[in-house]
């Protein structure tokens, strides 16, 4: 009975949450699996500190230990999520080497719900009391997705989970700011970008010299600004560029910066006050037959927006 309830509860619950961060989030960035997350992290993560803490203390104070790990748990949901300041504090501390962990208010709005965990708690509570070796096995599972979260992207990587990442490339994802009204003269924009082979940089190839059929006189470089398409499978990577225009659809841009970096600082003192839309691009000089081209590629992503 007790072993049913598990594999009711935790072991479908812990499944979705790595393909929700291993494979969905990236595939599918957006609200939806974000918000999978949240709510998931939320709910197992008291029952997995509560299960390992009970494997070195008494069995006599489980409640004990499962409202400190409830407590813990939706002190630092909150701590990494009020603000990037904070956010970015708590993984200095803990001595992360992930640098796109990104703060998201909207994410608190999962925490009341909170108090689900204390039923499924009531519903397993008798796991907490089995044998030792019997308890690890159990929560090898549920503790693999929790280290799992906290990739930003999802990197458990058996053979890109089956292959099944091979379809996430080139996105940018974890975009920042989403929604936020900008008061100060600038803001860092953040993001991360998803290439071929799942690297946080584009990918980039030196440009072969021109064959012999080409003239000796070098045409100069041919800027063709912002394209729509696909950025080729060969050519060196420029930058970034983060185009923001007042229209969804950008049919015009009202600011265009360069950022070498996915980490980047925009002036905004002469944007007037409204609602703006961001989306980023990878800059690319590539060679076509004897010509070499500057372009501006989109990669997919989700449109963000913040008001000034």
């Amino acid at each position: 009975m007790l072993y049913n309830r598990i594999q009711i509860y935790i072991i479908p619950l812990s499944l979705l949450w790595i393909a929700n961060d291993s494979i969905f989030k990236v595939c599918y960035p957006g609200a939806i699996t974000g918000k999978i997350s949240d709510l998931i992290g939320i709910l197992l993560t008291p029952l997995i500190l509560t299960g390992i803490i009970s494997l070195f203390v008494s069995r006599t104070k489980l409640n004990l230990i499962f409202w400190i790990s409830l407590l813990f748990t939706n002190l630092l949901f909150i701590t990494i999520n009020i603000s990037q300041t904070t956010n970015e504090s708590f993984y200095r501390l803990i001595g992360s080497n992930e640098n796109r962990n990104l703060a998201d208010r909207s994410d608190l709005f999962v925490l009341p719900l909170s108090f689900l965990t204390f039923y499924l708690f009531k519903q397993i509570k008798a796991y907490f009391r089995i044998q030792f070796h019997q308890k690890i096995l159990i929560l090898i599972l549920p503790t693999l997705a929790l280290i799992n979260t906290s990739y930003p992207s999802g990197r458990s990587d058996s053979l890109s989970i089956l292959l099944l990442l091979d379809s996430a490339s080139n996105k940018i994802i974890q975009l920042d700011p989403k929604g936020e009204n900008i008061t100060a003269n600038s803001y860092t924009f953040r993001f991360q970008f998803i290439g071929k082979n799942h690297e946080s940089s584009p990918r980039s190839f030196e440009i072969p010299n021109p064959s012999s059929d080409c003239p000796s006189t070098v045409e100069p470089t041919k800027d063709l600004g912002n394209t729509k398409t696909s950025f080729p499978e060969s050519g060196k990577f420029q930058n970034y560029r983060i185009d923001i225009s007042k229209s969804q659809n950008f049919e015009s841009i009202d600011k265009t910066t360069d950022c070498s970096e996915t980490t980047c600082t925009i002036d905004l003192q002469d944007l007037s006050a409204g609602n703006y839309y961001w989306k980023v691009r990878v800059r690319y000089l590539y060679r076509l037959k004897c010509q070499l081209y500057l372009e501006n590629f989109i990669v997919p992503q989700e449109v963000q927006h913040f008001s000034k």
